[in-house]
């Protein structure tokens, strides 16, 4: 799922501030993938700054994993 804002705040700024908001929310942050860092440490050219922050909300997971998928 994508959601897009488009901000005047510097990348990190946005980051913290995402990070923050997730978890004013009642959702964690289980992981921040930085793809820019992970491709330039594999030699690739690539300029852009670009995070993919991986959140979850505990009672929501909850639910979803007790519902019997296989049944419907």
């Amino acid at each position: 799922m994508y959601y897009i804002v488009e901000t005047n705040k510097p990348f990190s700024q946005a980051s913290t501030d995402l990070a923050s908001a997730v978890m004013h929310h009642g959702f964690g942050v289980l992981h921040v993938h930085d793809l820019g860092a992970t491709l330039r440490s594999k030699g690739i050219a690539f300029d852009e700054e670009c995070k993919v922050f991986e959140v979850c909300n505990p009672g929501q997971a909850a639910t979803v994993l007790s519902t019997d998928n296989l049944a419907r």
